[in-house]
């Protein structure tokens, strides 16, 4: 019996804290510091990432491995870059993927590559 009573208060405060239905985050706790970008694959050695919460400015630096032929993918949450967002890099090739989320790199040039991705203001 509280085993019952204890799921339907759940439930009923579950309920509550989704303020949209239609939006998974709806209602979600500290999302900005949980919901972060990140290098998913690296066509190289990464050196550097991270994060600026407050300014939504994400920042990655990497050694180029020219053997890999691949893009580097980063993945940018909608939580954060959903209303646009600004990308700056060395020479090379970008394009997004909006359903898996991921920005794909293809550098142009040997050596260190460096790609910073701002939201749009």
């Amino acid at each position: 019996m509280v085993i019952n009573g204890t799921e339907k208060i759940y439930r009923s405060l579950a309920g509550r804290s989704k303020k949209n239905k239609d939006d998974i985050n709806s209602g979600g706790r500290a999302l900005a510091a949980a919901i972060r970008p990140y290098p998913y694959k690296v066509a190289g050695e990464p050196l550097e990432y991270f994060f600026n919460v407050e300014k939504k400015e994400f920042y990655l630096k990497f050694k180029r491995n020219k053997s890999i032929n691949a893009p580097t993918e980063i993945f940018l949450p909608s939580f954060h870059f959903g209303n646009g967002f600004q990308v700056y890099s060395t020479p090379g090739k970008l394009a997004f993927d909006k359903n898996q989320s991921l920005l794909l790199f293809y550098p142009d040039t040997e050596g260190d590559q460096q790609i910073v991705v701002k939201v749009k203001k």
